[in-house]
């Protein structure tokens, strides 16, 4: 399920109606790249669904890299692109305030998996 809004005030909630079918109704897709900085390695993570002829796709996304000391460093990216009507508005997220990650939803067996989703 996915919520917007806070917990006094939910704007959307996705699907509508929860039951064991809901799952089907989210695309997931992953890509990993291994290695660590010197290799850009990378973990990303993405869950889509659609509702009401707007798109969604949630992004979870770590990067490795160097700090100015040359320090191996991994920097975590999380947001929602939205697409409405053509137009992409992306929404950053805050990976401070993320508890877990989409990338658990590999292994569940409950959403629909993707290898080729972009």
């Amino acid at each position: 399920m996915y919520r917007f809004g806070t917990p006094g005030k939910v704007e959307l909630q996705y699907p509508a109606a929860l039951n064991a079918s809901s799952w089907q109704k989210f695309t997931y897709w992953s890509y990993t790249r291994g290695g660590g900085a010197a290799n850009a390695g990378r973990e990303t993570s993405q869950l889509k669904f659609e509702n009401a002829g707007v798109e969604y796709t949630l992004s979870d996304e770590t990067i490795a890299g160097y700090d100015k000391n040359r320090e191996e460093v991994y920097r975590r990216e999380v947001g929602i692109d939205v697409l409405v009507k053509g137009k992409n508005i992306l929404v950053k997220g805050s990976p401070n305030t993320v508890v877990g990650g989409l990338y658990k939803v590999r292994d569940d067996n409950k959403v629909k998996i993707d290898e080729d989703m972009q």
